[in-house]
């Protein structure tokens, strides 16, 4: 990733576990430690410590190449040595693609954009300045952010008013921030608005662009209401959804800004949830119907949505609800001493309910 967007990068992984001399000589004390040695000597006393607690591809990657001052690039119109990779969106987050007349306002105004990345809509924002001859014309681009998978957005958003302002240009960088399906770290407050989060857990088995077609199928109904949102395949999201779903192979979580105050209701003597609930849960392999019918009863408002596909509950006398997952339930029924008796609710008309059962 550091390499395509014109910076260098020599990885080397140093096994302290094994090696413990080298924890002394390098003076670390703590693991994992990631350095950035510019003149590729481990032995040099000069180098730069990733201090950030995210360890993302995302934020390692911007760090190396912010250290490295390839986060902004510029040039004049009669070099040809940039790289064009740099014209269109990057896997570490949106480029500003500007072509300016040097020593302009404009030009100005985009050198100091370009030093206050804290101030944009995306910290991850990487600048492409090209400084061109005073006959050719000035332009304002904004690519967005590369994703594994295409939703047929537009690659890249243009500034069409005559005024260049900070205002009209933050605007632009914040409307290319927005996305059909967000990837990766779940979007930030001013992206989502008032609205919902849908949040995919997927495994690494699972095709990123299947299941971004199939939340598009919804995105019309529900774009005001609803953010669509796919997490990376890691092993800390695999631990996430082996927590949330009880196996690895992922599901859904949809995230209401609103709690659910009806949780507190007693259904049949027992207590559903314990406190407020905000979150609500379809388990995978899901599908379109099932999709479509999970967020028709969170639309709704239906305050006992907290279903799994595949997962059913059971009860013994005064006792709680248990919600189980597939091979959970086999497990009952397996060890049962007696004929057990099960209840099987699904949606009628259901083809794909009718063939699981």
């Amino acid at each position: 990733m550091v390499q395509s967007l014109g910076g260098s990068v020599k990885v080397v992984n140093v096994a302290i576990k094994q090696e413990t001399e080298h924890a002394k000589i390098l003076g670390i004390s703590t693991i994992p430690c990631l350095r950035l040695y510019g003149n590729n000597n481990l032995k040099s006393a000069t180098y730069k410590t990733y201090e950030s607690t995210n360890v993302s591809a995302d934020e390692i990657a911007h760090w190396i190449l912010r250290s490295q001052n390839r986060t902004v690039q510029s040039l004049s119109g009669t070099q040809d040595a940039f790289r064009e990779v740099h014209s269109r969106g990057s896997p570490v987050g949106p480029v500003v693609d500007v072509s300016v007349h040097e020593g302009s306002p404009r030009a100005a105004l985009i050198v100091r954009l370009s030093k206050n990345i804290e101030q944009l809509p995306s910290r991850f924002t990487l600048f492409k300045i090209k400084y061109v001859g005073s006959s050719e014309r000035e332009e304002f681009r904004v690519y967005r952010k590369k994703l594994p998978f295409d939703v047929g957005e537009e690659e890249y958003l243009t500034l069409e008013e005559p005024q260049w302002e900070p205002k009209s240009m933050l605007a632009l960088m914040l409307e290319a921030e927005s996305r059909k399906v967000y990837y990766g770290d779940k979007p930030s407050g001013v992206l989502l608005g008032k609205r919902a989060l849908l949040s995919v857990y997927v495994s690494r088995f699972e095709s990123l662009q299947d299941i971004a077609l199939l939340l598009m199928e919804f995105h019309e109904a529900y774009n005001d209401r609803i953010a669509f949102h796919i997490t990376r395949s890691s092993l800390k999201e695999a631990a996430r959804s082996q927590d949330t779903f009880s196996h690895s192979w992922g599901g859904a979580v949809l995230t209401d800004q609103q709690a659910n105050a009806s949780a507190y209701r007693r259904v049949a003597g027992v207590v559903r949830e314990l406190s407020p609930f905000s979150q609500y849960s379809l388990s995978m392999p899901f599908n379109y119907h099932s999709l479509k019918l999970f967020l028709e009863e969170w639309s709704t408002g239906n305050p006992e949505l907290h279903f799994r596909s595949n997962h059913l509950t059971y009860t013994k006398k005064e006792s709680s609800v248990l919600e189980l997952n597939h091979h959970q339930f086999l497990d009952v029924l397996n060890r049962a001493k007696r004929a057990p008796f099960a209840v099987l609710y699904y949606e009628p008309n259901c083809a794909d309910c009718q063939a699981y059962l």
